[in-house]
């Protein structure tokens, strides 16, 4: 795993996404995603607790808090249980196509970094 990384990204719609990750260092573990009518703060990245939602001017003016008895996946074991119930197999939020486009980004990031895990090529 590397110490650092900071990778930028740049969208058709004019959208954009900076990403900083550290081992080297405590740093929050959080997330802000900002929109045009105003921005949200998650407490952790990977299993939040906690999303404050605000306004461009700075209020806050809804906290989702993450039901206790949840513990990691639900949501997603959820979602493919109510796919499976309808007969899918995938769901139109995350569409495979989406899968196949991180899947691209993550290697051309490795690609970059010329990183090469144990057993390829």
């Amino acid at each position: 795993m590397d110490y650092q990384h900071t990778l930028c990204f740049a969208y058709g719609n004019q959208a954009t996404a900076t990403l900083h990750a550290t081992i080297q260092a405590k740093t929050r573990n959080g997330a802000i995603i900002s929109g045009s009518k105003g921005y949200l703060v998650i407490d952790h990245v990977s299993e939040f607790n906690r999303i404050d939602v605000y306004t461009n001017d700075q209020e806050k003016i809804q906290t989702i808090q993450k039901d206790p008895a949840m513990t990691g996946y639900e949501f997603e074991f959820l979602q493919l249980a109510a796919c499976l119930r309808q007969g899918k197999t995938s769901f139109d939020e995350v569409p495979p196509t989406f899968t196949q486009q991180v899947l691209h980004v993550t290697d051309r990031i490795r690609q970059q970094w010329q990183l090469v895990y144990p057993g390829e090529n």
